[in-house]
């Protein structure tokens, strides 16, 4: 786990930020992930990644570690002063709310989620097909019965258009 500083070469600016998924340089310096922030990102953005150094100032061990050493780099910096850098906050942690555990989405995978709403309306579409086959809507059932003439002929909306003209 890193600590890291981009600084923009233009404007002198810099970020301070932690890579927990990263262990050492080489992998950091092959990436091309310069911050996750909402500044840095549109600062890359606007002047470019070649216009950006990267530095590993820190390592760690715990996540709690981690959290700690960023802290102290954004204040040792002062990565929060706007004319300074384009930190936001001196704190990582604890996380915003509906992070980790309080999300809804904690613990899940988005394709699990998409299955069991695939599987729902399945289901639906199933229960629909067997009350069709035993009849359930013919007749007086069909929740369409009586309606017919409120479409026919004038009142249709697609009544005297014919086919589109192209």
């Amino acid at each position: 786990m890193i600590v890291y500083k981009t600084t923009n070469l233009i404007n002198g600016k810099i970020y301070v930020g932690q890579k927990p998924s990263m262990n050492n340089s080489e992998d950091f310096f092959a990436s091309n992930y310069y911050g996750s922030g909402r500044l840095i990102t549109e600062a890359v953005r606007e002047f470019g990644e070649v216009n950006f150094k990267r530095e590993i100032l820190d390592f760690a061990d715990t996540r709690e570690e981690l959290n700690e050493k960023e802290t102290k780099w954004i204040s040792k910096y002062n990565a929060t002063s706007a004319d300074i850098g384009y930190n936001l906050s001196e704190k990582t942690w604890p996380p915003p709310p509906g992070c980790g555990k309080d999300n809804s989405m904690y613990g899940r995978c988005a394709y699990d989620i998409w299955v069991e709403k695939y599987e729902a309306e399945e289901a639906d579409r199933r229960k629909l097909l067997q009350l069709k086959k035993r009849g359930a809507y013919k007749g007086k059932d069909n929740p369409n019965y009586g309606n017919g003439d409120k479409v026919r002929g004038e009142k249709n909306p697609m009544f005297g258009k014919g086919y589109l003209k192209i």
